[in-house]
């Protein structure tokens, strides 16, 4: 009938020691190790609450029970764990927040009921009673620490009362299976007759709790609030006829003190703490409760200064804030007599008691945050500086953010009127920090530039303007602000602080904005001016990069100025390695590194052709290779080998070219970087064109291995062709261009190399050949394109060299007919000694 007997006992033991302390940590840690099975889950979990970390206690215990056949020996302690945790949680995060934790709590307890047999669920009902109970004095606290605590004491109420409800019942069920156990000895019990009282004194001692709870959520004088004193006070004196010994004596003798208190009967309040005072066996948790009934006792009839400077026997949390209570009225009361001395020397310990409180934890920095508030709040002609500070910091801890927020403009305007211009940047910047927090993108933005233009020399000048930043580009993504405006404002910043650590990330705003508008000579601007030691400078040579091959790869750039725009980029990358003193560094970066390469890649364009500049980058680089990745400086090698070999240093061009391929054998160029070095390749002399035709082959060896998309492999196959060429082996690369050409029947520049190569042999047959190839290549050009004069030419010079004038004279009499200039300055040239050499 009752399942695990020895579970039940024990978990009978776990429920003695919650209720005894009411959630006191050690106990309660205690009783977890002693129930479970696995001490070292309890003895984790418990270390997670202790660390705040209750996300983890709530993710471990979730997925543990949602295994369907978890059976209930662990199914309760993980219930009873999970619950605590949450109840605890509850009470640390903002008030505003921990309604849904609450709930939470108690939704599990009560799901886990439905799985469990009887004896289970006695636990869970407590623990649910306690839920409740522990609802309610969080509540209870928060309205004592109001203005106005009716409305708190009133939401508290109902909690209460399902408290009382739950263990009035459980006190009822334990007592009449404690009978029916007493009437039946031979029958199976899950507790012997010792721990059926045991069980039941300790759940009645829960229910006086809950009474007197209770009676604290009703006014003072009302008939209510004395009802439920007498109940609590009557079960609590019932409890008190137990030995001295016995913890539980202690914990109902508390309450008895606490009825009599909440009664006013502050003379049996004063026995009941005489008394504890002298108690020789008391546990720390019950000497620091105890000693915090004191100090509440006395803050009910001693002057408040006298309990603000009183040292408690057993400090606490609670008992820093009672006595922050009584200094700040001590300090009310100084004040309202104008008493300077007295109202600063109460505001000073004031001060030093939130700082303690504080220092406890959440929960006590935000209840020592709203007792000032409080006074503050009475308190609208404060004029000193420190003090409204504190207001408004106290303010902000109580979740009160437009007095907060009030309150700062308050202590900036003293500050002007004081002229303390550092007092007055640091509070707005305070009072902007809040804004930023509370997600109030406009009042943030505003606040951060005018404490910026307000104070353009401060020190952090430069980063409330970048603040005020962020805060626009949020307000343009919402729509809120045009994009130019966030343009302009960039831009502004950057006149102002050209120099501020701040600015880099400015740059990389606005360079990305010009980006993204295709503003790339702009873009590359900022690019550029990124830092060596910035945190975007590594982006930077991406975003650089990106903007100048857009540049440079535009079809219709004239040759003088895509040479331009080559060495203006060069010049970019090098500015982005070099020190303030315009130097290599000694120390190279990552990113550094980066950009060595790609301006040395720039000074090797055929647009640029400086070898010897690219050299120096690159052996500039090398001079420190220590943390230098193995991808890098196989790439370096690579680069540098042609840069020698362009100066016809072919030894130590071979050195470095063996160097890379040591490395890693594949050699990493682009279709395009691999176009270009067959271009720097045709237009070098003899020997470097066979090292470059070398390196090529070496290169395109892993794009002719590996299957690619067949553009791709078109391309590798046409510059392979090239490579051919330029090693003297022209009967593969008109065997490679035949493939291809028969494979990409469309392809007009594959077909019009192909039919060049064919021309300019001395192959009768070869010309023969290229005549069909230049007659596809017209028909398939508009006529007047560059391609389509260009097929006219090498067709009537084939002709010509077949020896067949007449067919050549026709064509270009044509053609000059239709176009006199022949299609322009630089056609006419060769079309004209075309024409002389066919009148011959």
């Amino acid at each position: 009938m009752f399942g695990n007997s020895a579970f039940i006992k024990k978990c009978f033991l776990l429920y003695c020691a919650i209720a005894v302390l009411l959630g006191s940590e050690p106990s309660a840690r205690a009783a977890v190790d002693l129930v479970t099975p696995h001490a070292r889950t309890a003895k984790y979990l418990q270390g997670l609450r202790e660390r705040q970390l209750f996300g983890l206690v709530n993710a471990y215990c979730r997925k543990a029970l949602a295994d369907s056949e978890l059976p209930a020996e662990r199914r309760v302690p993980l219930l009873l764990a999970w619950s605590d945790s949450l109840a605890e949680q509850a009470r640390l995060v903002p008030p505003s927040e921990s309604e849904g934790i609450w709930q939470q709590a108690e939704t599990i307890l009560i799901d886990g009921q439905r799985l469990l047999v009887p004896p289970y669920k006695l636990l869970l009902s407590a623990q649910q009673a306690r839920v409740y109970l522990r609802r309610g004095e969080f509540l209870l606290e928060q309205a004592r620490l109001s203005a106005d605590p009716l409305p708190g004491q009133r939401a508290a109420r109902p909690l209460l009362l399902k408290a009382v409800q739950h263990a009035q019942q459980l006190v009822n069920e334990i007592t009449e299976q404690a009978r029916e156990a007493r009437m039946r000895p031979r029958d199976p019990s899950p507790f012997n007759q010792q721990e059926w009282y045991s069980l039941e004194t300790h759940t009645q001692w829960q229910l006086a709790q809950a009474l007197r709870t209770l009676a604290e959520s009703h006014p003072a004088d009302s008939a209510d609030r004395a009802d439920a004193l007498l109940q609590a006070t009557a079960i609590s004196r019932e409890l008190t006829e137990r030995d001295q010994r016995d913890t539980l004596y202690w914990q109902a003798a508390l309450e008895m003190a606490r009825c009599a208190r909440l009664a006013g009967k502050v003379t049996e309040a004063k026995h009941w703490i005489q008394t504890a005072q002298t108690a020789e066996n008391l546990n720390p948790e019950l000497q620091q409760a105890w000693s915090i009934e004191a100090v509440r006792l006395s803050l009910a009839i001693f002057p408040p200064e006298q309990v603000a400077v009183s040292e408690p026997r057993f400090p606490s949390p609670e008992t820093t804030v009672l006595r922050l209570e009584a200094a700040l009225k001590a300090w009310q009361d100084a004040d309202r007599k104008q008493d300077e001395a007295g109202a600063e020397r109460f505001r000073a310990l004031s001060t030093q008691l939130a700082k303690q409180a504080t220092q406890a934890g959440l929960y006590w920095g935000r209840r020592a945050g709203v007792l000032q508030a409080r006074y503050y709040s009475d308190s609208k002609e404060i004029e000193n500086l420190t003090v409204l500070e504190q207001a408004a910091e106290s303010f902000y801890r109580a979740g009160k953010i437009e007095d907060a927020l009030a309150t700062y403009d308050r202590a900036m305007a003293l500050a002007e009127k004081l002229q303390t211009p550092e007092d007055h940047f640091r509070l707005g910047l305070v009072a902007a920090q809040i804004q930023t927090k509370e997600g109030n993108h406009p009042a943030a933005e505003e606040r951060y530039r005018l404490l910026e233009t307000s104070h353009p020399t401060a020190e952090q000048a430069p980063q409330a303007s970048l603040m005020a930043l962020w805060h626009l580009s949020q307000l343009v993504r919402s729509g809120e602000v045009q994009l130019d405006t966030y343009q302009q404002r960039l831009v502004a910043h950057l006149d102002r602080y050209p120099t501020a650590p701040a600015s880099d990330q400015v740059r990389w705003w606005l360079a990305t904005l010009l980006d993204s508008q295709q503003e790339c000579e702009a873009a590359a601007e900022h690019y550029s001016a990124i830092r060596p030691d910035g945190a975007y400078h590594a982006q930077a040579i991406t975003g650089l990069d990106r903007v100048v091959q857009h540049l440079l790869n535009a079809p219709s750039l004239p040759p003088q100025e895509r040479q331009e725009k080559t060495m203006a980029a060069a010049l970019q990358f090098e500015q982005m390695i070099l020190t303030p003193q315009r130097t290599w560094p000694l120390r190279w970066s990552p990113s550094q590194r980066q950009a060595a390469l790609r301006a040395g890649q720039l000074w090797l364009r055929p647009s640029l052709q400086q070898a010897a500049r690219a050299e120096q980058v690159f052996q500039a680089a090398f001079s420190d290779t220590e943390f230098a990745s193995e991808t890098w400086k196989r790439d370096a090698h690579l680069w540098l080998a042609i840069s020698l070999a362009l100066q016809n240093r072919l030894e130590e061009a071979e050195t470095s070219l063996q160097q890379a391929l040591e490395i890693e054998e594949q050699l990493p160029l682009t279709l395009m970087q691999l176009d270009r070095v067959s271009i720097l390749a045709e237009a070098a002399p003899a020997e470097q064109k066979l090292f470059l035709a070398k390196l090529l082959e070496e290169a395109l060896r892993f794009d002719l291995s590996t299957p690619t998309e067949p553009r791709r492999q078109a391309q590798t196959q046409r510059i392979q062709a090239k490579a051919f060429l330029l090693q003297g082996k022209e009967a593969e690369a008109k065997t490679l261009y035949h493939t291809l050409v028969k494979e990409n029947p469309k392809d007009a520049q594959l077909l019009q190399d192909y039919a060049e190569l064919l021309s300019e042999s001395d192959s009768p047959a070869d010309w023969e050949a290229a005549i069909p190839l230049w007659r596809r290549l017209e028909r398939g050009s508009k006529a007047g394109t560059d391609r389509w004069f260009e097929a006219k030419f090498f067709l009537a010079r084939t002709y010509l060299k077949q020896g067949d004038k007449e067919r050549a004279r026709e064509l270009l009499f044509v053609l000059k007919t239709l176009y006199p200039d022949f299609g322009g300055e630089t056609q006419r040239a060769k079309f004209q000694s075309l024409l002389d050499a066919v009148n011959q």
